[in-house]
Order: structure tokens, then C-alpha cells, then sequence
């Protein structure tokens, strides 16, 4: 079994250290905006295009062992999931997007993690925020299925690390912003409103402090051993010590990305979304994995099991029209694991 220090080194050698990488990255980032530029002009709010632009502007990428893929669940617009709010059951969608991220190694999975996004769209720097939306997505109250996949099924989310349920929000100039709920909700004003400005001071605060984190904790031993409480130390035991410039691939939960470049960039560390399967099929959080892999198999018609990621038995897939509507990314990244020998 190739060991942790081998895949985190493997990939900062070949990816985050490589300028090529680098290359790769800004050239996304900027089909994106290309993509978003068409939809800024417009006198009418153009979030369901945007949408639809961002996933086919990171559809089809690859580099080296990394792909980027999406795909849209076409289904009912409408509520998605049903659940208690303030002693009532109320019903809100899951999240106009989801994010799905993979690490593997020979198709055995090292990490998944899961974000769940919200998006919104404004002719100004400012947005208005559902209160039932955003209190399923900071919360994530056990909640039921009400159609297609997830129809009658009822998950609780462990939502440790709090990136579990997202916003992003689109500005007029053709860019978005991304920032957790947990974080919007904070950042909200009294009239539920919420503003590029306050996000801009509020991740100002966010980014001196993990500046200081990234020097407080270059111990990457004990990093690993800190991973959430996840991780047996005995793969842990010959790490080397990195810095990663205060920036530690695979470790992250981004809070805050205030342009498409942060997003791509800290998508393509694997740093956004909350985990659900570590080290080698370490089942971390079950509902959160089966759930995600409901949405994998909707989305791809790839599936799960027993710790592995089955991209090669790809299945033919119909939807019914009863799924929920969601825009799906998957974010893969396959090591070759040049260590194992």
C-alpha cells in the first residue's frame, strides 16, 4: 500500500510545485471567465446560464492524472429535500451544485470530499439570502429525500470541518465569489442581505489567520496526525517536514475564494468540501458517502464500493425526470504511484 508521505509527496512534486501546473490552472480560470462574460450584460438576473456556463467551462479538462468533469441532473426545480425548521418541516433544495473531489490511487480511494453549493446571481455587489436555505446548508439538520435518488432516504451529515454547505455568488463583472454558509450567514446584514464588501473585510481577517497557521503548523508529521482525527499514525511515521507555503493540499477546507482563481486553484488541491472517505476506504461519515455516491451514479453512472472509485465500468444512465436539479463537477485525480514497488 503506498504510504501518506509518498502520495502527499508525489503530488506537491508533480502538481503543486510545477509551474506547468500552474500554467494549466490559470488557463481554466480564465475559460471560465470567458464563459461567464457572455452572460454580464444582461438586464435580467442570469444565474441558471451562469451555472450552466461555469460547469461546461470545466468540463472535459485534464492534466496528466488530474480530470475535471460535469454533468446536470435534469429534473424538478423545486424542493429537494425536507426537514425541520424552527419546529416546522420545511422543503429546500440541496444545492443548485454540487462539487465532488477524489483522490485514488490505482483506483483505490485516498480521499472524497463533498461541497454543496448555492448560487446566486445580482446586478449589483449584493445579495439576498434565503433564511430556510441557509439554515439547511450551515446546519445540515437530518433531512429527507423528496424525489428521484434521494426520494424517502433520510441522512445526517457529520459537517465537521463546516465546508459542507456553500454559496457562490456571482458579481456583475462576470466573476464569483465562494465562501461557506457558515461564513455568509456571519457576514449577512439585518436585512438578510449580504455584500461583496463585508465578504471582501471578513476573508481579509480569514486569510492573515491561516497566513499564521501555515507557520505554526509546518510539521507535517504531525499535520497528518491532526487530519481530522482520521488517520492511523502508523502511516504517518516517516514524513518528511514541508512548509507548502502555509497552503496544505489535501488538508484545507477553504472558508473563502474570492475570485475564479482561488476557486480553481484551491479545487484542483482538493482543499474545498468536507470528507467522507479517507485512507484507503476509511469510511469517515457513511451518509455522506452513500449520498454522494447516489449523486455520482445520477450524474456519471460511476459508482463506489468497498473503497474504490469504478470509473471503468461506466453505465449507461436515464433520468426519469423525478431527480432532484442539480449541476454536478467531478474533480479526479488518479496517482500513479511511481512509490509502490
Amino acid at each position: 500500500m503506498l504510504r501518506m508521505a509518498d502520495i502527499i509527496r508525489e503530488f506537491h512534486d508533480e502538481y503543486y510545485a510545477s509551474v506547468d501546473f500552474r500554467v494549466w490552472q490559470n488557463d481554466l480560470a480564465c475559460d471560465i471567465y470567458r464563459k461567464l462574460s457572455a452572460h454580464t450584460f444582461s438586464d435580467k438576473l442570469q444565474e441558471v446560464p451562469k451555472v450552466t456556463a461555469l460547469c461546461e467551462a470545466m468540463s472535459n479538462k485534464n492534466y496528466r492524472g488530474l480530470t475535471i468533469e460535469s454533468r446536470m441532473i435534469h429534473g424538478y426545480n423545486n424542493s429537494g429535500v425536507s426537514f425541520d425548521y424552527m419546529g416546522k418541516t420545511s422543503k429546500k433544495e440541496l444545492g443548485d451544485m454540487a462539487i465532488i473531489s477524489i483522490v485514488t490511487v490505482d483506483r483505490r480511494i485516498f480521499l472524497l470530499k463533498t461541497a454543496f453549493i448555492q448560487n446566486k446571481d445580482s446586478k449589483t455587489n449584493d445579495w439576498g439570502i434565503d433564511e430556510k436555505q441557509i439554515f439547511l446548508l450551515k446546519n445540515f439538520p437530518t433531512f429527507t429525500g423528496e424525489r428521484g435518488m434521494l426520494k424517502s432516504q433520510t441522512f445526517t451529515f457529520l459537517n465537521r470541518s463546516g465546508t459542507l454547505g456553500n454559496y457562490g455568488l456571482f458579481l456583475p463583472n462576470g466573476d464569483m465569489t465562494f465562501l461557506t454558509a457558515q461564513n455568509v450567514f456571519c457576514s449577512q446584514h439585518s436585512n438578510s442581505r449580504i455584500s461583496f464588501d463585508s465578504i471582501r473585510n471578513e476573508a481579509s481577517g480569514c486569510y492573515s489567520r491561516r497566513t499564521l497557521r501555515g507557520i505554526q503548523m509546518c510539521n507535517l508529521n504531525k499535520r497528518c496526525c491532526d487530519f481530522n482525527n482520521y488517520i492511523d499514525c502508523r502511516y504517518c511515521n516517516s514524513l518528511d517536514t514541508f512548509a507548502f507555503d502555509g497552503q496544505y493540499p489535501f488538508f484545507g477546507g477553504y472558508t473563502y475564494a474570492l475570485d475564479i482563481y482561488e476557486v480553481v486553484r484551491e479545487l484542483t488541491y482538493f482543499n474545498l468540501g468536507e470528507l467522507s472517505c479517507t485512507l484507503y476506504g476509511n469510511n469517515i461519515n457513511s451518509d455522506l458517502l452513500n449520498c454522494t455516491g447516489m449523486i455520482l451514479a445520477a450524474a456519471f453512472g460511476y459508482n463506489i464500493g468497498e473503497g474504490y472509485f469504478n470509473r471503468d465500468n461506466r453505465q449507461g444512465f436515464n433520468h426519469s425526470g423525478d431527480e432532484i436539479n442539480m449541476s454536478v463537477i467531478l474533480n479526479h485525480l488518479e496517482l500513479k504511484g511511481k512509490h509502490i514497488k
